[in-house]
């Protein structure tokens, strides 16, 4: 199928998920099944002929299609924890938005185009997300989004403009060196700033902080994913001639990778708030996409098309997870929350799986592309650092973890905790003894316990199932979480053909080999 449908469906289905936020079951279930629809139709995008807009062309591929469907999976997934947790009527709206601008921009040909979908889809997503209600914070965060996007469109399009995202033919020169080096520290200035690299880390923190927490996976991980993807898939042809003299520029831009892997790692590790260690990991990971820029080399290029996708994945697991566990414990200061394993086993598994797939091991696509990208960029003590940075992921989960296992706080220990429970009408139902005459003991009695809570829950699945539902939400919120870490482990593991689909030609990536119908 072409991404056509795909568009049309998710543009609708944010306008409908927009116009219904403010009814909160019906705009519940509007929103969800919009993003469910969407999905689907992401899905069943394939490979085809490019079709001609405006003197461009926009047309599928499987790195696109793996793209939507990761982002909207998880995003939906997110959305169903949030929704257990508070009422956020913008973020379904938001998911769509975004999601419909970067199936837009990934599937155009061509950087200048990819550019303006990319901040087409950005700017979408804030307003949706941040445009209501008009908070202060909110409206300060959309304020700095809308202008690091036309920023970051500005300076993009002028390099792209300087040095064409095309191989040059055989024998020509390459682009002029004081040209390059400038197209280079402008592309990597737009890297740093859409990821948050350090010193431009604050706009994730608070970002973090204003915007609704089902809306953050979207602002902050598939979005920037999108533009690392457009520019990272240009940069090999349209640089890679001229790397010999590029030295200094790339070692600025090194530099720069490495201390934000470092220092970001650093940050993760000092804070409070469950929140912030998230966005710090984002930060932290910005070196990364700073060094796939570096090495302006097609094998780093094809690492990082996948690693993005398992990056993004992951950071979504993660976002979601902070939503549980605050809501969980009704905060996110780790200070408050020692011991929490005790109390919520299943989001010690949760987090578990999580970190897994952030750091993974050797023979895993994320391990293999992560360290591809480090080689390409870096040697000797530069790779060592490097290598140490990009495991920061690790080492802030890590101790996250160890902060669970503590003794358990006082706002642990008085939490509910993640056993299912029943309305009480339904307990003591469950608990009407025998009738006479029974037999008082063995098999069938065990029998008839079980048939009295085959109908406890047949009751709780009809007219009691809201009451059941509101008490549950704490078992439910983990369930999810636990699917979500699910997701990121497979994707970490390259199950989706994500191997395949980011060496695949396509719209978005020069090859001598055409995309489908090119």
């Amino acid at each position: 199928m072409s991404v056509l449908p795909f568009l049309a469906l998710a543009i609708v289905g944010a306008v409908i998920a927009t116009l219904l936020r403010e009814f909160r079951r019906l705009g519940t279930l509007a929103g969800l099944g919009a993003v469910v629809v969407a999905l689907a139709a992401a899905g069943l995008i394939n490979p085809d002929t490019p079709l001609s807009i405006g003197g461009g062309a926009l047309a599928g591929s499987d790195h696109l299609r793996l793209v939507l469907t990761l982002c909207l999976a998880g995003g939906l997934l997110v959305l169903i924890v949030a929704r257990l947790a508070t009422w956020q009527p913008s973020a379904p709206g938001a998911l769509l938005g975004g999601a419909a601008g970067i199936g837009f921009a990934l599937g155009l040909a061509g950087t200048p185009p990819g550019l303006l979908g990319a901040a087409a889809a950005t700017i979408a997503a804030s307003v949706l997300a941040l445009g209501s209600p008009a908070a202060p914070s909110r409206i300060r965060a959309l304020a700095r989004e809308l202008r690091g996007a036309a920023t970051s469109l500005v300076i993009g399009l002028i390099a792209a403009g300087i040095v064409p995202g095309v191989a040059p033919a055989p024998g020509a020169a390459p682009a002029e060196p004081a040209a390059a080096s400038l197209v280079l520290l402008g592309m990597a200035l737009v890297v740093a700033h859409r990821f948050g690299a350090i010193p431009l880390h604050a706009r994730v923190s608070r970002l973090a902080d204003a915007a609704p927490s089902g809306a953050l996976p979207i602002l902050a991980a598939w979005l920037p994913a999108a533009w690392g993807l457009i520019i990272l898939g240009w940069a090999p042809a349209a640089l890679g001639p001229s790397s010999v003299g590029l030295g200094l520029e790339r070692g600025l831009v090194v530099t720069l990778a490495l201390a934000t892997l470092l220092f970001g790692t650093v940050a993760a590790l000092i804070q409070d708030e469950v929140e912030h260690v998230v966005a710090y990991t984002i930060v932290a990971d910005a070196g990364v996409a700073l060094l796939a820029l570096a090495a302006l080399d097609p094998a780093a290029r094809d690492a990082a098309r996948a690693w993005i996708l398992v990056f993004a994945t992951t950071r979504t697991a993660m976002i979601g997870w902070t939503i549980a566990f605050r809501a969980a414990f009704g905060t996110g200061r780790l200070r408050d929350t020692t011991g929490w394993l005790r109390r919520a086993p299943a989001l010690g598994v949760a987090l578990t799986g999580i970190l897994v797939a952030a750091v993974a091991w050797p023979g895993l696509l994320a391990w293999d592309a992560r360290l591809t990208i480090l080689q390409s960029a870096t040697a000797g003590p530069a790779l060592l650092l490097a290598y140490a940075g990009s495991l920061g992921t690790g080492a802030a989960i890590c101790r996250v973890l160890v902060v669970g296992g503590g003794r358990p706080s006082a706002i642990v220990a008085s939490s509910l905790g993640e056993l299912p429970r029943l309305p009480a009408g339904l307990v003591a139902q469950a608990a009407v003894p025998m009738p006479d005459g029974a037999p008082p003991a063995g098999a069938i009695a065990a029998a008839g316990a079980l048939a009295r809570r085959l109908r406890v829950a047949a009751a709780a699945a009809g007219r009691d199932a809201r009451p059941t539902l509101e008490l549950n939400r704490i078992p439910l919120r983990a369930f999810a979480v636990i699917l979500l870490a699910g997701l990121a482990l497979l994707a970490a593991g390259g199950a989706f053909g994500i191997d395949a689909a980011a060496r695949a030609p396509g719209p978005m990536l020069p090859s001598p080999a055409p995309f489908v119908g090119g």
